[in-house]
């Protein structure tokens, strides 16, 4: 397989070629995909590349996979890689406030690392040092140079969470926002988003309260519990995290007639749409995810391809009552 049988079998020309390989611009992002597809299937390595060794190992620090969206990531992620010997994921599980852990997950060898960024100055001047590339999933660490971020537009997400509250409560009345971790810069951005869309949009919605998480589930259902018996003439909650399904049980059970928007793809999430108290849920594409995460390193550590850009964006979808089917696993459809 040579530069030359590639452009014949994309049908472009050798110089397209040569730029894919060498993550240059000036190639259509559809030309670029239909060339990164015909390298991996024909397993084509650029002669700059050694072939040994043969199999990468790509270090990833995530929180625990209590936390259902890592969870189902980490599944879709291991069944990619069965599908090959050539790419390993070896799993540190840290909380993302905890530094001392990741940094001493660091302290390990890898060909790359993949990380749920957190706004730190410690792992910043650590990975600032590593000799090898980073990766990071859903939020960046400032500071710290990386090959690309696999995440959504976390600020648009926020905006569409608060324009989907404010339907479900007439554009009138109290509602409180709930956010991870003000130190991940995701959560961060989800609340920006949803804060200025009320302040721009929504002047008949006073926000009551902004509270935080810490993405963890006991939190968020102690939160819950203070922020329900706070406010008594709350209107609505919006959960900008993980764990809305502690949140719901808060709601539940102090039978509070309280419309809910959330961040989840979960059973009891489903259960809660079902019951009408979450509205709607908004949930990356998380096999969408995978595969584009499972082909970026690939490709860069066994080919030398850079991605398309240093920001992989991951579609959202919307749940709601009448398409509460879509939490079931997702599916990937091969085109």
């Amino acid at each position: 397989m040579t530069i030359d049988k590639i452009a014949e079998l994309a049908g472009v020309s050798r110089g397209a070629v040569d730029k894919v390989i060498h993550g240059r611009p000036g190639v259509r992002a559809d030309v670029r995909e239909r060339v990164l597809q015909i390298i991996r299937q024909t397993g084509y390595v650029p002669p700059r590349v050694s072939l040994d060794p043969v199999c990468k190992t790509v270090a990833v620090i995530m929180p625990r996979t209590t936390n259902t969206y890592f969870s189902v990531l980490k599944d879709a992620l291991d069944g990619l890689c069965r599908s090959c010997s050539d790419l390993v994921l070896r799993y540190h599980f840290c909380e993302t406030t905890d530094i001392d852990s990741q940094l001493a997950a660091l302290d390990q060898p890898a060909d790359a690392w993949l990380i749920r960024g957190v706004r730190s100055r410690r792992l910043r001047d650590r990975l600032n040092r590593l000799d090898c590339p980073v990766f990071f999933l859903d939020a960046e660490v400032p500071g710290v140079p990386a090959v690309c971020l696999f995440g959504e537009d976390c600020y648009q997400g926020g905006r569409i969470a608060a324009s989907l509250l404010a339907k479900c409560i007439g554009h009138r009345g109290k509602v409180v926002v709930i956010g991870g971790s003000p130190e991940i810069i995701s959560h961060h951005r989800r609340l920006e988003g949803f804060l200025d869309f009320m302040r721009d949009r929504c002047p008949g919605i006073e926000v009551a309260g902004q509270f935080f998480s810490q993405d963890q589930g006991v939190v968020a259902y102690a939160q819950a519990c203070r922020t329900l018996d706070q406010f008594p003439d709350l209107d609505g909650i919006c959960n900008l995290a993980g764990y809305a399904g502690e949140i719901g049980q808060a709601i539940l059970q102090r039978k509070r007639a309280i419309k809910m928007v959330c961040f989840d793809r979960t059973p009891d999430v489903a259960a809660l749409i079902e019951k009408g108290i979450v509205e709607f849920s908004i949930s990356i594409q998380l096999m969408h995810q995978a595969h584009t995460i499972f082909d970026a390193l690939r490709s860069y550590l066994l080919f030398g391809v850079q991605p398309p850009s240093d920001y992989l964006e991951t579609p959202i979808t919307i749940l709601f009552d009448e398409n509460t089917a879509a939490m079931l696993p997702e599916k990937r459809t091969e085109t």
